[in-house]
Parts: C-alpha cells; sequence; structure tokens
C-alpha cells in the first residue's frame, strides 16, 4: 500500500513526502538541503497519512543523504522523531563536508552510527559503526552536530542506525584531476648524478616524446622534481611538435636541446641551443611550448638543460589525387570547368 502527499513548493524547490508501508522494518530517508527541513512538514507528511509503519522521502538538492533505519523494535513515530532531531543538524553537517572538500575536492563516502535512548532519563549514546569518507576530523565534526540535535521529543526507549553518505557535483572531475596527478608522478622519475646535479625525466604514453630535464648546480631535487612535473602534465604541446617536426613524411626523429628558466612568476622561458631534428622549426615550436606549461610553485626560480627527444615514423604527406571530371563537363583553355552546350 502506497500514499503519496505533495506540498507547496519551497523557493524553488518542490517537496513530495511519499509514504511506503512495511510489514517490519521502519526507515525514513531524507536528502538534506542546504538548510534544516522543517519537522512540521515532515511530520504531518507522515502522521496525516494514516500510516503507522513506513518509510518517508523527502528530496532536495543537495550533496549529503541522510537515511534512517530503526534498530530493533523502534517503532516509525520514535524513528520519525529522531530523524527530525537530526535533520534540523544538517545545515552544520554539510558545513563540516564543506571544509573536508576545501581540502581535498575529491572526497566522497559515507558515515554510518548508531543513537540509543534508554529507558527513563539516561544521556543517548552514539556509535561510529561506519566510517567511509576516511577523515576523522570530519568524522568527529559531524559526530559534534549530531549530539547537539535535541531529543526530547523522542519517546523511550529508541534506538535508530543513521547513515549519511556525502558526494558533490565536482567530485568527479576531482577524483578525474587526481589520478591524473598520480598518473604524472608515476611518469616523473628523478636521480641524483655524481656531481649532485638533479635529474628528471618523463615520456608521453607511447614514448614518442620523452625529455630529461637537469636543474642547475644547486637547484634542490623538489624543484627540479616540480619542474618534471609540469613539463609532464603540458606534454601534449611537445606531441603536437613532434607532430609538425613529422609531416609530409619527414622523419621528427632526433632531440632538441634547451635551456629553461622559471621566474618567480609569469612564464616559463626556454632557448633552442641545439638539434638533430629536419625539421627547421623544432626549436622554435619548442620554446613556445615551453612558454605553455602551467608551472607548480614548486618549479619556480629554477635554471635547468631540458633535452627533448622524438621517435617514430613521421606522417606521410596525401597525395593530391584529380578529383573525377563530372559528365558532361568539359575543361576551357584556363582550366575552367564548364558545363557543356546540349
Amino acid at each position: 500500500m502506497r500514499g503519496e502527499r505533495s506540498m507547496r513548493p519551497m523557493g524553488r524547490r518542490r517537496v513530495v513526502v511519499a509514504v511506503v508501508v512495511a510489514s517490519s522494518l521502519a526507515s525514513v530517508a531524507w536528502v538534506a538541503a542546504g538548510q534544516p527541513i522543517p519537522s512540521g512538514r515532515i511530520d504531518a507528511g507522515v502522521a496525516q497519512s494514516g500510516m503507522g509503519q513506513g518509510t518517508a522521502s523527502v528530496t532536495t538538492r543537495s550533496d549529503v543523504r541522510m537515511a534512517i533505519e530503526s534498530a530493533g523494535t523502534t517503532g516509525s513515530e520514535r524513528l520519525e522523531a529522531i530523524g527530525a532531531a537530526v535533520a534540523r543538524k544538517m545545515g552544520d553537517v554539510r558545513a563540516c563536508y564543506s571544509a573536508l572538500t576545501a581540502r581535498r575536492p575529491e572526497a566522497v563516502g559515507s558515515l554510518r552510527f548508531r543513537i540509543a535512548l534508554p529507558s527513563g532519563r539516561g544521556a543517548a549514546t552514539y556509535e561510529t559503526t561506519a566510517d567511509r569518507l576516511g577523515d576523522a576530523d570530519t568524522a568527529a565534526c559531524v559526530m559534534r552536530a549530531v549530539r547537539g540535535a535535541s531529543l526530547q521529543q523522542v519517546q523511550r526507549p529508541a534506538m535508530a542506525v543513521i547513515a549519511l553518505e556525502f558526494s558533490h557535483s565536482g567530485a568527479r572531475s576531482a577524483i578525474a584531476a587526481s589520478e591524473r596527478r598520480a598518473e604524472v608522478e608515476r611518469s616523473t622519475q628523478v636521480e641524483t648524478l655524481a656531481g649532485g646535479r638533479v635529474r628528471a625525466s618523463g615520456q608521453t604514453a607511447e614514448g614518442e616524446v620523452r625529455f630529461v630535464v637537469t636543474g642547475s648546480p644547486g637547484v634542490r631535487s623538489e624543484s627540479v622534481a616540480a619542474l618534471a612535473r609540469s613539463i609532464q602534465a603540458g606534454i601534449g604541446a611537445f606531441l603536437d611538435c613532434r607532430r609538425r617536426a613529422g609531416r609530409r613524411g619527414r622523419s621528427p626523429a632526433g632531440e632538441v636541446t634547451l635551456t629553461m628558466s622559471t621566474p618567480a612568476s609569469g612564464s616559463a622561458r626556454g632557448t633552442a641551443l641545439a638539434a638533430t631534428v629536419a625539421d627547421p622549426e623544432a626549436g622554435r615550436c619548442l620554446t613556445t611550448a615551453v612558454g605553455r606549461v602551467r608551472l607548480e610553485d614548486a618549479a619556480r626560480g629554477v635554471e635547468a638543460e631540458l633535452v627533448v627527444t622524438y621517435t617514430g615514423e613521421g606522417v606521410a604527406a596525401r597525395s593530391r589525387r584529380p578529383r573525377p571530371r563530372p559528365s558532361g563537363v568539359r575543361a576551357d583553355r584556363r582550366g575552367r570547368l564548364a558545363r557543356r552546350s546540349p
């Protein structure tokens, strides 16, 4: 048996309270909005439905979803009272999650905890049963917010299990960016030479473009590594230079040696010193590519030598085949096409 009650729009949001009768386990699920959900609206949706046990659902646009289930034999009325009390603290819960995403934009996950109210006037107990958000400070912040919920209106004894799911619209792109950075770090190799200079290297996925950057004497390994990561992240521009060098069937194979300097602000600067690439514009193209590298902060203030190596074959020149002449068309003395007279 299912009942549904529509309520008037709140601002730009349309709130719908749906109730589903359950034979044994009562559960309530809400998606927390930016502001606490008014408990009167939640209670009205369930109480006026005439349903004793059930599931209520209020859906709004948010990034924190709360689900609450009874533990033991707690009935729906007590469960709904706990849910309404915790829902009033969802603004504080969102603030905890916002602080986490400011530090870790890719952070998503869930928290699960149990609230138990004993008979009489004993204090409520709170127990975290699962933490899939992976941040102790955020978990503690959320628990402080939940403990601040007033449970005076809840009939005792009562026990509920609450699950909070955390996500946001930018999580997918943040995770992708984190994965790209991890791939850049895996592709970058750093070593210290006999004379104390630091050298780092990287390459494209298929190895068509490889580079080795060597810091000047005294440049720290962290700075050289940051410079190599910056180049690796922007290696697409270097790959484009290789494509240009291999046009018209010309082999792009060879090396280009450059000096590279990264000022405290502004773009990196490169100067081509020598090249074994057949393309006479190879050095100029790589100089431009160096200027397009987005530098990490640790990569600034560095003087280094950069050697870029191209491997592989060039792109075959396209043969220009004469287009077939349409029937009934002839060429005049200047080669222009004209349709024959009937």
